[in-house]
Formats: structure tokens, C-alpha cells, sequence
């Protein structure tokens, strides 16, 4: 009888194991055949600059954008969330930050990075959203916010950050990484964000494990390399860190004037987060909803562990006069299994 009990009880073990692995990647779902872009509009909201994360906690999607509409006398930006299961229903907004509250004209740009349980410290996993202030006000320049969740719905209240070294300076675009492998002992935030004076990307470190710590300036000189060997003139912004098979990539919205394209870089030496090579331009399709901006402000996510696809999406318009000069946006999508062909 205690031998089968605790043959039993091993089955049960091995089974509940089974299950934390298997029921997420069943939650995942998405039918391509049944999508059309844009996959995400709004009548009377212009949205852009989105980014996607999935949780396989709760098998949602959280979709973040800019939601530019007319709020309070004038056309304003927005941070808003709302979540999907299946890029066809979605819920109302889960926020919607416009920063008037706290003296700003609008919020804009978010990106959100996933922390793992950080062994050095103890702190659990978390979602780290962050987002720059927006509105050109000189007397208020632009600056770099940041809050905290642990389940993609509950967050923390808005907090700056980097501001001792963007006081003074208009910045936007920042997106986050972790950057495990510092020889300084691992886990120090590295941010990258855009000097409006200059319109150069500028990288900075933490210079400890602390999100909210002071950061030292790591580079304001970024190199970026294409894949024909030729240095690019473009301008850059609207950046997202992201690891793929192990390499840290850069995904840039390059431009010199009208229409923006995404355009990916390789980082050129492990560990240095200011020279970036092989760079190549996305080529997303062409369809109605974005003949003028075809991918504008896009975001990767590599779901590939879930269906063998790394997806992209982004802002499409097919004017940019409307909206303070961004045109009406709607969000499309689209997926590779190679980067190559989407």
C-alpha cells in the first residue's frame, strides 16, 4: 500500500509538472486566417508606437500604444493598455496616463521589458513599462518614466527616471534592458532614449541594481552599421532592446523625413551597447490602411517558442497631416519564421 502511494504521489508530481509547462503553450492561440490588419483601431483615437507582451499566466496579450486624441482643449498623447486573447476582441483600456495630473501635456512612446526573479537581490519577476512625457512645452522639457507590475494589470504610481542626467533636456523613446553579463556583478538597467536637441540616441547605465538608482551616460555616439557595410545617416528612434537566440538586437524607426521604416541592428560586440551592425530594413506589406507610414514605431516579439513565429507590429497611416501631424494610425501585424519574409 506505501509503495503505490507513493507511486501515486510521483504521478501527480510529474503530472502538475507537466501541466506548468503544457497549459500555457495550449493558451496561446492565435488563427492567422481569421486576422485583418489593422488588427487594433479607433474611430476617433490615433494610435502608435505600440508594443505587445504576452503573458502565459493568464493567456492574454497586452497590447501598449500611444492613443493620440482630443482631450482638454487640444489634440493630446496618451499611454494606454488594453489586453486580447485573440487580436480580434479587446478589453477597454487597463490604463490610460495622460500625466495632466502631474503638470505634464501628454505621455507617450511605451515599451515594456520583463525582468526575471533577479538572484542577486531577491526581487521577483516583474514588467517594467516605460514612457517619456510628451508635448514640446520648453518651460517643461520631455522626460523618462517608468512603472512596475507583476501580472501586466496592476501598476505602480509613475516614477522618473535617469533624471539627473536628462534634467533640463528634452528626451523621449526610452526603452530598458537588463544587462546580466556587467562584470560589475550583473543586473545593472540599461536605458536608451532619444536627445531631442540633437536627435541622437543616447545609452545609459544604472549604476547599481536599483531601476531607480543614478545612471552614468555610456555612450551619446551610437555607431550603426547595415549590411552592406555602409554607416547609416538615418535618424533613430523609437528603440527596443531585444534578446534573440541569445544576441542582443536593436530595432530602430529610421527615417530622413517621410515615411519612418523599422530597421533592425545586430549588437557588434557582446556587451558593448553603443556599436550596432548588419542593419536591414523591415519590409512589412503594403495594404489600405498604411500606404503612407507602411510600419511606423514597430515592436518585435518573438513567440516562437509558442508557433514558431516572431511578430512584428506597427503603426499604419495613409496620411500624416491629421492628429498634430501623425495621421489617423491603426496597428497592424505581421509574422516570420526568418526576419526575412513577412
Amino acid at each position: 500500500l506505501h509503495a503505490n502511494m507513493v507511486m501515486m504521489m510521483r504521478l501527480a508530481f510529474c503530472l502538475s509538472l507537466c501541466l506548468h509547462f503544457i497549459v500555457p503553450i495550449l493558451a496561446f492561440h492565435i488563427d492567422w486566417a481569421q486576422l485583418d490588419n489593422p488588427i487594433l483601431h479607433y474611430s476617433n483615437w490615433s494610435i502608435k508606437d505600440d508594443y505587445i507582451q504576452y503573458n502565459d499566466q493568464d493567456g492574454l496579450f497586452y497590447v501598449f500604444f500611444s492613443a493620440f486624441y482630443q482631450d482638454n482643449g487640444r489634440i493630446r498623447s496618451h499611454v494606454v493598455e488594453v489586453s486580447t486573447p485573440d487580436f480580434v476582441k479587446y478589453s477597454p483600456p487597463i490604463i490610460n496616463i495622460s500625466g495632466q495630473d502631474e503638470g505634464w501635456m501628454g505621455m507617450c512612446s511605451p515599451s515594456v521589458t520583463f525582468v526575471p526573479t533577479n538572484n542577486k537581490t531577491g526581487e521577483g519577476a516583474l514588467y517594467y513599462l516605460t514612457f517619456n512625457s510628451w508635448g514640446n512645452d520648453p518651460k517643461n522639457p520631455n522626460q523618462l518614466f517608468y512603472m512596475i507590475s507583476k501580472d501586466l494589470r496592476s501598476w505602480s504610481p509613475m516614477q522618473q527616471v535617469a533624471g539627473s542626467i536628462t534634467k533640463g533636456t528634452s528626451v523621449i523613446d526610452v526603452c530598458l534592458a537588463v544587462d546580466d553579463d556587467d562584470e560589475s556583478g550583473g543586473g545593472r538597467y540599461i536605458l536608451i532614449f532619444k536627445n531631442e536637441t540633437n536627435v541622437k540616441p543616447v545609452v545609459a547605465a544604472s549604476s547599481s541594481t536599483m531601476m531607480n538608482g543614478e545612471y552614468r551616460v555610456v555612450s551619446n555616439a551610437l555607431s550603426f552599421t547595415l549590411r552592406n557595410g555602409s554607416i547609416s545617416t538615418l535618424t533613430h528612434e523609437n528603440y527596443q532592446f531585444i534578446q534573440i537566440d541569445s544576441v542582443w538586437y536593436l530595432l530602430c524607426t529610421d527615417y530622413n523625413g517621410d515615411p519612418h521604416f523599422p530597421y533592425l541592428y545586430k549588437m557588434a560586440k557582446a556587451g558593448d551597447w553603443s556599436s550596432w551592425n548588419e542593419g536591414y530594413m523591415i519590409d512589412v506589406k503594403v495594404q489600405s490602411f498604411n500606404t503612407d507610414n507602411v510600419a511606423n514605431a514597430a515592436a518585435l516579439a518573438d513567440w516562437r517558442a509558442y508557433d514558431g513565429y516572431i511578430y512584428i507590429s506597427y503603426a499604419g497611416s495613409t496620411e500624416h497631416t491629421s492628429y498634430a501631424g501623425r495621421g489617423w494610425n491603426g496597428l497592424g501585424l505581421s509574422r516570420s519564421k526568418d526576419m526575412i519574409k513577412w
